[in-house]
């Protein structure tokens, strides 16, 4: 196979304006090792996915370049824990890169993923692409933080593969369409939670930002804030 041009200078520049400014007050917090692959056994995260969000909600900017579409599920699998699932939707120009920050209410829950290898499993839907051998491979990776003392995770999901060339018969497009990415975080509730109790999510202000595929500039985008009040379903002392 040909030579394909690796876009160094682009997740370089990522990388350096991206902002983990706070994870050196936790020590838990680190940045994952690169991952590959779907998560396919996180089905009950897979049907959150949706194609036509709404966006009239009043926390999100209609003019935005991508909308991160944010809800609270309870996970139909494992008792006591609560699915944050971001769906990256009404894109506006093809992406290669997305990125934020998510806050939580520590009071009621607490982080799951916590070392490198957990935390490259926050893709439950991956961007793929095909190769001139028809071969479907995962695009993106991911570069996450747990910050425990801020209470928020520090998330970054760049295409690291190099542009196949059109020599090779290959086609390369940036994320465009609606669900094209999933991202799941789990969150365990604390012994001491009470039924009532509400979770809250929300993106730390202007955190969410990426960068558009056919210029390499940068993308503003948006996401909502959402909650869920415990049952007693949630609560297993």
């Amino acid at each position: 196979m040909k030579k394909t041009k690796i876009i160094l200078p682009l997740m370089l520049s990522l990388i350096i304006c991206f902002s983990f400014s706070s994870c050196s007050d936790d020590t838990s917090g680190s940045m994952t090792e690169m991952s590959n692959g779907s998560n396919n056994s996180q089905n009950d995260i897979s049907s959150a996915t949706s194609s036509s969000p709404d966006i009239d909600k009043p926390d999100i900017d209609k003019n935005a370049d991508f909308v991160l579409l944010l809800s609270a599920v309870p996970s139909e699998t494992e008792a006591g824990v609560i699915n944050a699932v971001i769906t990256l939707s009404n894109i506006k120009n093809e992406l290669s890169a997305i990125q934020f920050s998510l806050e939580y209410s520590s009071n009621v829950v607490e982080g799951i993923y916590t070392t490198n290898d957990e935390m490259s499993k926050t893709m439950t839907v991956v961007p793929m692409y095909k190769t001139k051998f028809d071969v479907s491979v995962p695009r993106f990776e991911q570069i996450c933080v747990y910050n425990k003392a801020s209470s928020r995770y520090d998330c970054m999901y760049v295409d690291l593969l190099s542009y196949p060339q059109a020599a090779d018969g290959q086609t390369f497009k940036g994320m465009i369409n609606d669900g094209e990415m999933v991202i799941t975080i789990p969150f365990k509730v604390k012994s001491d939670a009470s039924v009532g109790n509400i979770v809250k999510f929300n993106f730390v202000s202007e955190s969410v930002k990426g960068t558009k595929t056919e210029t390499f500039s940068g993308a503003v985008g948006s996401g909502n804030k959402t909650s869920y009040t415990l049952t007693d379903k949630d609560i297993t002392k």
